[in-house]
């Protein structure tokens, strides 16, 4: 997988965050391990812990409230333009 994302997306730069969110929901539900996610993507590797926690937390719509604007702050702390 890592040799096609790589190929998709060269560098840093041109990968869409959407794919760090992708990985974090993946490590969340269990469908990759968190070591995998690391290696795919080692420059937000922290982002993704913080978000499969975050999304590990969420068990029903009514948690979405709180969920959202923390995931959000997350977000604009990881991926705001300097």
């Amino acid at each position: 997988m890592r040799r096609d994302i790589w190929d998709i997306f060269p560098t840093v730069a041109s990968r869409p965050h959407f794919l760090y969110n992708q990985a974090a929901y993946w490590v969340a539900t269990g469908a990759i391990t968190l070591d995998e996610a690391a290696n795919l993507y080692p420059e937000k590797a922290d982002y993704i812990v913080q978000m499969s926690r975050l999304f590990g937390r969420i068990k029903n719509e009514q948690d979405l409230e709180w969920a959202f604007p923390q995931a959000k702050r997350l977000h604009l702390e990881n991926f705001k333009k300097v």
